[in-house]
């Protein structure tokens, strides 16, 4: 079997070739799905950008390879590897070393700072003789893992090379590709796997990907996406209420875990991308509504809880401006009952409430819906069902004058 050395930095890919030029000034995006290791780069892809890695060991800087699927504290390894060389938090690392007793300290330290709270973070490097495919060491840590290096072994697919399997053609007919764009953090990325590996394509169902070409759908399709989300059951949905039935659906997943609605609003890195792209795929299709779904991270802040709701409202009427679309269809759906941050119910208020505030948008309830075990993130089958009252609230929108 051929050696070969892999190192990863845990950032989420970008949505748009876009990205790459606009983060050039740290150089740790290569293409859309890779990356690499050196100081001030971002070590986890559902955290905000002031955390950034510092003091990187020399040996473990400069090399490229596609992103893993992860979360902070779980790494799924797209490979089988002899060895993998981790960072783990100073204060975690006896936790960690009762999960994975053989592993080993290298002597290494880096950081993670907080450019924010002007906070370091120290971490200590340890190697893991052949890692099993899913690191977990939930619940016992705190802080996130850093993937540092992959050595021998065989490499799989990463999950965006797992999307993009079959070319997708749009209809020579723009109004019979109907456009769905799908914005926010986590819980519209999805994250529950299962099921995940036995998806079933439908060729009238695509996505856009994120150097804006066409692709049957098929999770995961957002930038660092690791799971079900309500996309691809809605567009499903949507086919069947096409009375025509001659439609296709294109969707254009934009979404990124862990973001605050700060970069979603008009300044914001975030919506721009999603705007670039929204119109990329408006040159192939109607863009026929938009999907939301946000709010997590802005509950932990009383200024940013209390705020939530005008600066939605703003976000969206920026959004159809830009987008030349004054009556465009926008679902929001509602943040899971089961989650614990302070001021969840502001938010969640928030939400029900912009309906009311701003015309041609409509509510999706998440009540009853489960999560997948984490506590934050909703299960497959709760996100298949969201999908469906996403749709509901959809049609209903778009049935109006």
């Amino acid at each position: 079997m051929k050696k070969c050395t892999l190192l990863v930095l845990l950032f989420v890919a970008a949505c748009s070739l876009a990205a790459v030029a606009e983060d050039t000034a740290n150089a740790f995006i290569v293409t859309p799905n890779t990356f690499t290791v050196k100081d001030g780069a971002f070590p986890w892809h559902d955290r905000v950008r002031s955390l950034q890695l510092a003091d990187v060991p020399a040996a473990l800087v400069g090399a490229v390879l596609p992103q893993q699927r992860f979360s902070s504290r779980t790494l799924e390894l797209l490979g089988e590897f002899t060895s993998a060389t981790l960072g783990v938090s100073e204060k975690d690392l006896e936790k960690f070393k009762q999960a994975f007793p053989k592993a080993n300290e290298t002597g290494e330290k880096l950081s993670v700072k907080d450019t924010k709270k002007a906070t370091v973070l120290p971490y200590v490097v340890v190697k893991l003789a052949n890692p099993p495919q899913k690191i977990d060491a939930n619940p016992h840590l705190g802080s996130g893992l850093l993937l540092l290096k992959l050595e021998g072994g065989k490499k799989f697919q990463t999950p965006g090379e797992l999307a993009r399997t079959v070319s997708f053609a749009p209809p020579p007919q723009k109004e019979k590709l109907h456009l769905y764009l799908l914005i926010g953090q986590s819980n519209m990325v999805g994250r529950d796997t299962v099921g995940l590996e036995s998806q079933t394509l439908n060729d009238r169902v695509g996505f856009l990907d994120v150097t804006n070409k066409w692709y049957v759908a098929r999770e995961p399709m957002h930038p660092g996406g690791s799971g079900i989300g309500p996309g691809i059951p809605f567009a499903l949905e949507m086919l069947k209420r096409n009375a025509a039935g001659d439609c296709k659906i294109g969707l254009v997943p934009c979404a990124m875990g862990g973001t605050p609605l700060s970069r979603w609003e008009k300044r914001g890195d975030l919506y721009k991308k999603a705007v670039a792209r929204a119109k990329a795929a408006m040159s192939d299709g109607v863009l026929m509504g938009v999907l939301w779904h946000q709010g997590e991270s802005d509950c932990s802040k009383p200024e940013d809880a209390e705020t939530y709701e005008r600066r939605l409202k703003q976000m969206f009427q920026d959004l159809r401006a830009d987008l030349d679309a004054p009556k465009l269809p926008i679902v929001v759906g509602q943040l899971g009952d089961f989650v614990t941050f302070p001021y969840l119910k502001t938010v969640q208020a928030a939400i029900q409430h912009i309906p009311q505030q701003v015309s041609h948008v409509g509510y999706a309830d998440s009540h009853g819906l489960m999560h997948k075990g984490d506590g934050l993130h909703f299960s497959a089958d709760a996100q298949r069902e969201f999908a469906r009252r996403y749709a509901d609230a959809m049609e209903q929108l778009q049935k109006r004058p």
